[in-house]
């Protein structure tokens, strides 16, 4: 096609020149024409081809000198190179949908039924398994760094609890309370700091005094603040050419000094302080008082100077330190950047245009980061960025889809989502789409299904909430109109499609599952790879059971934890933490989450609560063991009769502060607080109760200590009579009557 248009176009002059030519004959033309025989005895009226009128032959010049407008060359070659980009553009859509040779709508299709059949548990383990795009959970509060007490065979029932804000534990909340404090006067700190700087504006002109009287600097006896002052000089000369070739000069006009430097091969410069000697090499110095109309002379290139001594400085130092502070800006700017991915695997332009151009600041170092570590990969382009995240294993909680309300995404709502993504890759799809049309090819494709729709609100707003995933997605974008207004008044919109990023939506191809089940089980090429599955596990999810891991993961945790830790620290900002039931990863910022706990909110401080009463009232120790499923595993059963009892005691004591319909409905603020310790891997339901994970004793809290009393106060007794010696303790430890008091979880404090 292009071929052909750039012919037509070489050849449109001459061509045009001929049909000047033929227009002066063309009456002769077209009566010769008509001379001639033409065909008999037909059964209807003959077409004959053009150019036996007037019209065709004018026709034809117009086409070709653009009489009436636009040539026909010009718009032909508009014409190809529109088709061109549209056959590209169709081409590169079909061969990404394609993936593996399976198209990718078809598994979209075979994804709505699997939804569309499925519970809300098993719907949610789908899509993190299909689409891949689920947020790193972690839990919160930890040391900065371990304190070295606790070691890997160090249970957590044993280990010491985190810090958590007092707020969070008494009201919820880490909003401040109180008085607010007084605005301080910025007088006074300004009448600070300008003596501060008056002060060392003397100090320094009393160095450089002392400094130019100097004169030649070999040999001379000086202060240390006057030699840091000739080394700042020297500095200044060194940052403008490392290599002195000729006599060069500082100046220093606020100070009065000038310092010169000239470079002579196999001398040296030795400055006597108290406090050490300075000795630079290969240059004389010399000092002396700054004239009015002194130039600055530049160094000449030449020798580069050594400088040595107690107190030594060297252009390699300046080079070194800017090029270690810049080498921390890049590695602190990926970190934000794979949090950011960690957090939000599709990152499109329109939603998250800072994070994405991190991400493509850095995406060689972090496709290579990604690809290491934990074997995901990732996609980059001007527009979006993709990472593909693995299949999360079964033991972990499932993280599904959130609507903009926060609640869960419900099976209908997943199968709407796979409907309107396969709508979207029908064949012949443009850039842009109206609402109608979709659903008019969701109906299509569900019919073709066997999946049944109809025309209630409720389904209308599942639609609502599978397209709004989709915009936050980047995948749409709403360009007239608003999705909202078709779920409640059936409003036309006007939908623009990302074509690029639509086909790496789904994260997985899906030829040869046919159930569900198919996507989590187990592959065997995935066990001969421990370190990334071990190193997913821990950057991903809350909490790493021990018993969950596969005997090469736990050798691996064992034998390169330094190297674990090192690991993700350096990449993505996380602290190991190790002990004797398992492993977590928590972030020292708090941020890398979706679900916070401890956090705020009346569900997650019945939570942490009720964590604090259970553990106090069962009282576990190291090696306790509860039954999941028929299996012993690490942690403390505590049932739902007790569970009730703490959580009532928890709910009349904070009456006031917990919100009305949750602490007054207790089957509701049972279910929800259970949500959210399940949801963190630290307690699992059963049918006899909570079992909880050893790990949630990071979280009991620390025990409250009265003061110890003096010698004095303990040989008083509370009527003032002295204590009989015989009660005295021997090393002045603890005496009778008061020393620790532990306060209980459930006693109200002020």
């Amino acid at each position: 096609v292009d071929l052909i248009s750039a012919d037509v176009a070489r050849h449109a002059p001459a061509v045009a020149a001929l049909l000047e030519k033929i227009e002066e004959r063309l009456d002769l033309v077209l009566a010769t024409l008509d001379s001639l025989p033409g065909l008999t005895d037909t059964d209807g009226p003959a077409e004959r081809s053009p150019g036996r009128t007037r019209a065709d032959w004018d026709e034809l010049t117009a086409w070709y000198t653009g009489r009436r407008g636009r040539s026909g060359p010009t718009q032909l070659r508009a014409a190809a190179d529109q088709a061109l980009g549209q056959l590209i553009a169709n081409a590169k859509r079909m061969l990404a949908a394609a993936g593996t040779g399976v198209s990718r709508r078809a598994d979209l299709l075979r994804l709505a039924v699997w939804f569309d059949e499925a519970d809300t548990a098993t719907a949610h383990r789908i899509f993190d398994a299909a689409f891949g795009a689920y947020p790193a959970r972690h839990l919160l509060g930890g040391p900065e760094e371990d304190s070295g007490r606790a070691g890997a065979t160090t249970s957590w029932w044993d280990s010491d609890p985190v810090d958590v804000p007092l707020s969070l534990r008494e009201r919820g909340d880490r909003t401040a309370r109180g008085r607010a404090s007084r605005v301080p006067d910025p007088g006074l700190d300004r009448e600070r700091l300008l003596a501060q700087a008056q002060a060392e504006a003397n100090r320094k002109r009393a160095a450089a005094a002392e400094l130019a009287a100097a004169g030649s600097l070999n040999g001379a006896h000086m202060s240390p603040a006057a030699r840091e002052l000739l080394l700042d000089r020297v500095a200044d000369l060194i940052a403008i050419d490392q290599v002195l070739s000729g006599p060069a000069t500082s100046t220093d006009t606020d100070a009065n000094l000038v310092i010169t430097a000239t470079p002579v091969a196999g001398t040296k410069t030795v400055v006597r302080c108290s406090d050490g000697d300075l000795t630079v090499h290969d240059l004389e110095l010399r000092s002396g008082r700054h004239r009015r109309g002194h130039r600055h002379r530049r160094p000449r290139r030449g020798r580069q100077p050594r400088v040595e001594g107690d107190h030594s400085m060297s252009a390699s130092e300046g080079r070194s330190t800017l090029t270690a502070t810049t080498s921390e800006h890049a590695a602190a700017e990926r970190r934000a950047a794979a949090r950011a991915l960690l957090s939000t695997p599709i990152l499109a332009a329109a939603q998250h245009a800072e994070d994405l151009a991190l991400v493509r600041r850095h995406k060689v170092a972090l496709r290579q980061t990604f690809q290491t570590l934990l074997g995901y990969p990732l996609v980059v382009e001007p527009t979006f960025a993709r990472l593909v995240k693995a299949v999360p294993p079964v033991d972990v909680p499932a993280r599904g889809a959130r609507r903009a309300n926060g609640g869960d995404f419900t099976p209908r709502a997943y199968t709407y989502l796979a409907l309107v993504c396969a709508g979207l890759m029908v064949p012949g799809a443009g850039e842009q789409v109206l609402l109608s049309a979709l659903v008019e090819q969701l109906r299509a494709d569900a019919a073709t299904a066997g999946i049944t729709m109809d025309e209630t609100l409720g389904e209308r707003r599942a639609l609502v909430v599978a397209i709004d995933q989709l915009i936050g997605w980047g995948v749409l974008v709403e360009t007239d109109g608003s999705v909202a207004g078709w779920g409640e008044r059936r409003e036309e919109a006007l939908l623009t499609v990302n074509q690029s990023l639509l086909p790496h939506v789904v994260a997985r191809p899906l030829a040869g599952m046919d159930v569900p089940q198919d996507m989590w089980a187990v592959d065997p090429a995935e066990r001969e790879q421990p370190r990334p599955a071990l190193r997913r596990r821990l950057t991903e999810h809350p909490l790493t059971r021990r018993e969950t891991l596969t005997e090469a993961e736990a050798d691996a945790l064992s034998r390169e934890r330094r190297d674990v830790a090192r690991a993700l620290d350096d990449a993505f900002g996380l602290t190991l933490e190790v002990r004797l039931e398992g492993a977590l990863a928590y972030d020292p910022d708090d941020e890398l989450t979706d679900v916070e706990f401890p956090g705020q909110g009346t569900v997650r401080q019945a939570a942490l609560l009720l964590l604090d009463a259970l553990v106090d009232t069962l009282n576990p120790a190291a090696g306790t063991t509860a039954l999941v499923n028929g299996v012993p595993v690490p942690g403390v059963l505590a049932s739902w009769e007790v569970v009730a009892e703490n959580l009532e005691l928890l709910s009349d004591q904070n009456a006031k502060s917990w919100r009305a319909e949750v602490a007054g409905d207790l089957g509701r603020l049972t279910d929800e607080v259970v949500e959210v310790l399940s949801s963190v891997s630290l307690a699992t339901p059963t049918d006899d109760g909570l079992v909880l994970h050893p790990a949630c004793s990071r979280y009991r809290p620390e025990p409250v200590r009265t003061a110890t009393r003096t010698r004095a106060q303990r040989r008083l007794a509370d009527d003032g009579r002295p204590i009989d010696p015989a009660d005295e303790p021997l090393f002045g430890g603890p005496g009778p009557g008061a020393d620790t008091v532990v306060v209980p979880h459930n006693q109200e404090q002020s």
